[in-house]
């Protein structure tokens, strides 16, 4: 193994790490909210309050995840009273999902607990370290976009 394989391995083994951190930040937000649900389920919601109300194949194709499987999950929240689904208003085929009151307060919960930690963990890095940390991580999400791993529902309304 040569030096620059060396380098990968260990630039990935970094990426698995902070995907383990990501990961755990996310779960913990979930765990500490007072209606505790599958991050499968949250993301639907997060999508959705991102997107405004969405039809279920928006929502799919912006979770990278199959119609069926959506449903599934909507089928779960609107029972839980965090969605309402409805019929999308020239079509009414196609079913669309919206978020309760309930659903939007969690959505908000979370995430300003996630923007917290986030904020907390980032004042603890020096402002030269910070600031590569961010600009690498923004090229890095760049990058996985480019992959089909990208968020390309934000900014959508």
């Amino acid at each position: 193994m040569d030096q620059a394989d060396v380098d990968v391995v260990g630039d990935t083994e970094v990426f698995q790490v902070a995907t383990r951190v990501m990961s755990g930040i996310a779960l913990r937000g979930l765990a500490l909210s007072a209606q505790r649900m599958p991050l499968r389920q949250f993301q639907l919601l997060a999508v959705v309050e991102e997107i405004g109300r969405t039809s279920a194949g928006q929502a799919a194709h912006a979770l990278r995840l199959t119609m069926p499987t959506v449903t599934r999950l909507a089928d779960r929240l609107v029972a839980s009273g965090h969605l309402v689904r409805a019929t999308h208003p020239y079509n009414r085929d196609v079913a669309t999902f919206e978020l309760t009151q309930a659903g939007r307060e969690l959505v908000a919960r979370v995430m300003h607990w996630r923007h917290q930690e986030l904020t907390r963990i980032l004042d603890r890095l020096q402002p030269p370290h910070r600031l590569a940390a961010t600009n690498g991580l923004r090229e890095f999400v760049q990058a996985a976009a480019e992959n089909g791993y990208g968020i390309d529902h934000i900014g959508r309304r």
